[in-house]
């Protein structure tokens, strides 16, 4: 069985210098997006960024279908996308990209207190989304 181009990218992704970003983008935030600063990256990453990364708006540059950078792939292995970079404050916001879930392809859930956990199937691969139960809110209201 040959593996898809998407579970390559994705594996590659697992195993490169940039996997602490990857794993970290994959579990950590499952909100739209994540505004950060190049610091907070790098203490995910345990080392530096280069210093391309703090010179050059490129270097955060998104990739197609998985083909780029090493640390483009991390990301985008991950589902995120990269804007609004600002050199000069060292900040970004990682957004999630072109991932989209229909609620056809739920498949189960289950409900812990205020947290509800959607697993679905989304281009053919699993996926786990966690989100907060905003009924609650709603009544408030």
């Amino acid at each position: 069985m040959t593996a898809s181009r998407h579970q390559l990218v994705c594996d590659a992704a697992a195993r490169g210098k940039y996997a602490p970003l990857y794993r970290h983008l994959l579990s950590a935030h499952p909100g739209r997006e994540w505004r950060t600063t190049f610091g907070e990256v790098e203490s995910i990453l345990g080392f530096r960024l280069p210093g391309s990364a703090r010179l050059h708006r490129p270097w955060w540059s998104n990739s197609k279908k998985g083909s780029g950078h090493s640390h483009a792939l991390a990301w985008q292995a991950a589902g995120w996308r990269t804007r609004e970079v600002d050199i000069e404050a060292e900040t970004l916001v990682f957004a999630h990209g072109e991932r989209r879930l229909l609620t056809s392809n739920v498949k189960d859930f289950r409900r812990y207190g205020e947290r509800i956990e959607l697993f679905a199937l989304a281009r053919g691969h699993a996926a786990r989304l966690v989100m907060e139960d905003l009924a609650k809110e709603a009544k408030a209201e």
